[in-house]
């Protein structure tokens, strides 16, 4: 069976209409969607990140902050697949490039190892 691809404007709409429903609910729903955190009882490095997304939306940064900070990657690179489905040739050529691509791979790990380590040690 071959690759299915998805159409750019169908895409498009479901990652908006996602981002509107997250941005539209009153409250998360409580859903326990870690298998780490129910095996062990500790957080994982990114137990958190879907609250922070979810506070982000609702323009709680502070409470982002708090849940886990890789919620604002999460949404960044969101936010820059919509700009690339939407608009790909406005989009500069860093933006679209593999070395952007590295950077935030790098910043996200970086980012989650040190929290990672700071949720440990409180």
């Amino acid at each position: 069976m071959g690759l299915v691809l998805i159409p750019r404007r169908v895409e498009l709409g479901l990652l908006l209409a996602g981002l509107l429903a997250g941005a539209l609910m009153p409250t998360l729903p409580h859903v326990p969607l870690c298998f780490y955190h129910a095996v062990t009882g500790s957080d994982c490095p990114g137990c958190g990140t879907t609250r922070a997304v979810f506070a982000i939306l609702h323009g709680r940064f502070a409470a982002a902050a708090d849940f886990n900070l890789l919620g604002f990657f999460v949404l960044l690179i969101v936010l820059r697949r919509i700009v690339n489905l939407a608009k790909p040739e406005t989009a500069t050529a860093w933006f679209n490039s593999p070395r952007a691509d590295k950077f935030l791979m790098g910043s996200m790990i970086a980012v989650a190892a040190v929290q990672y380590a700071y949720k440990l040690l409180r």
